[in-house]
C-alpha cells in the first residue's frame, strides 16, 4: 500500500509540474499594440516585437535590435542583452496571459502585447533569431562593399526562403518579398 501511494504521488508531481511548464504564457512571439498612461513614445510602434523562447533566449526591435537571454522572477522580465550598449534591461509584468501581457515601460507608461505561436524550432529558421537579422545590428565600423551585400543577402534570405505568417495581411509581405528580389538582381 505505502509503494502505490509513493507511486501515485510521484506520478501527480510529475503531472503537475509538466502541466505548469506547458501552460507558461511567456514563451511567445510577442507583438506591441498600443500604450496607456505616460508620455507617447514614437519607437515602439505595431512592427516592434519581443520574442521569448522556451530555451530563455530573446530577441526585441523596440527601435533597435537586440538579443540576449531572459528570466521571469517575481512579475518582473530580465533581460540580458548580447549585442553590446544596454547590458540589462528590466521590465516589470503588470499582467500576462497566453494572449495579452504588459510591460511597465516607465514613466508612468504600460506597453500591451499581443502573442503569437513560436513557429520556428531552431534559429536558423527563426526570421526573428539574432542569427537571421545581423542585418539590424549598426556597424561600428565602416563597412566595404562585400560586407554591406553580405547583410542586404542577410536580410533578403529572411524573407524569401521562411514561410513568415504575418499577423495583418500578406499583401504588404508580398510587396516587400518583389522589393527585395528587385534588389538582390540589382547587387549581383
Amino acid at each position: 500500500m505505502r509503494t502505490l501511494s509513493f507511486t501515485c504521488l510521484i506520478f501527480l508531481l510529475i503531472t503537475g509540474s509538466g502541466c505548469v511548464l506547458l501552460n507558461d504564457p511567456l514563451p511567445h512571439l510577442w507583438f506591441y499594440t498600443y500604450s496607456q498612461g505616460g508620455e507617447t513614445d514614437s519607437l515602439l510602434n505595431p512592427a516592434s516585437f519581443l520574442e521569448l523562447r522556451k530555451d530563455g533566449t530573446y530577441t526585441r526591435d523596440f527601435g533597435r535590435f537586440d538579443y540576449g537571454t531572459w528570466v521571469y522572477k517575481d512579475k518582473v522580465l530580465y533581460l540580458n542583452n548580447r549585442a553590446g550598449g544596454i547590458r540589462n534591461i528590466n521590465f516589470p509584468v503588470p499582467n500576462v496571459s497566453s494572449k495579452e501581457m504588459q510591460l511597465d515601460l516607465g514613466g508612468g507608461k504600460t506597453g500591451f502585447f499581443e502573442s503569437q505561436p513560436l513557429g520556428a524550432e531552431t534559429s536558423a529558421d527563426d526570421p526573428f533569431s539574432g542569427q537571421n537579422n545581423q542585418w539590424r545590428i549598426p556597424a561600428v565600423v565602416k563597412e566595404n562593399e562585400e560586407q554591406i551585400k553580405k547583410r542586404l543577402y542577410n536580410l533578403q534570405d529572411i524573407f524569401q526562403h521562411r514561410n513568415i505568417a504575418w499577423a495583418h495581411t500578406d499583401n504588404k509581405y508580398k510587396l516587400f518579398i518583389s522589393a527585395f528580389q528587385q534588389l538582390k538582381r540589382y547587387l549581383r
